[in-house]
């Protein structure tokens, strides 16, 4: 059996216990459920929502490579730059790509590219938020 140990309403440990007189001589809430981080409000545990991840301002040329090659658009990089029609636009952007060593994911030319490949603004910043974890 288990107890929650409860301090400010949130669940900060979870005790294996043998007695329930004894925990609830200490203010635990006896409960196989709860878990550490859980808050504890009119007598029932309610786990939180995340907290969102935060999408990073910038990766790693390595870290979006990886990330690209992982999600399987790395081969599709040139191609798409090569089918931009604007010349111009492509030229800044394959400079961007040839040369950033770093990708600022509010960079006109990385939106530009990510539309190119297909991407949604959300699957940007998705790839930006596994990207920095490699």
């Amino acid at each position: 059996m288990k107890a929650a140990i409860i301090r400010d309403s949130i669940v900060i440990n979870i005790a294996k216990i043998d007695d329930v007189s004894f925990a609830e001589s200490q203010g635990w809430i006896v409960s196989d459920t709860a878990r550490i981080g859980d808050l504890y409000e009119n007598g029932e545990f309610i786990t939180p929502e995340p907290e969102p991840t935060p999408v990073p301002s910038s990766i790693s040329r390595r870290q979006a490579k990886q990330q690209l090659a992982i999600d399987g658009f790395l081969s599709s990089v040139q191609p798409a730059i090569d089918a931009i029609e604007d010349p111009a636009q492509q030229q800044f952007i394959q400079i961007y790509w040839d040369d950033a060593t770093t990708f600022e994911r509010d960079n006109k030319e990385l939106v530009s590219l990510a539309e190119a490949l297909g991407l949604s603004s959300e699957q940007l910043d998705e790839m930006f938020i596994k990207a920095s974890r490699l």
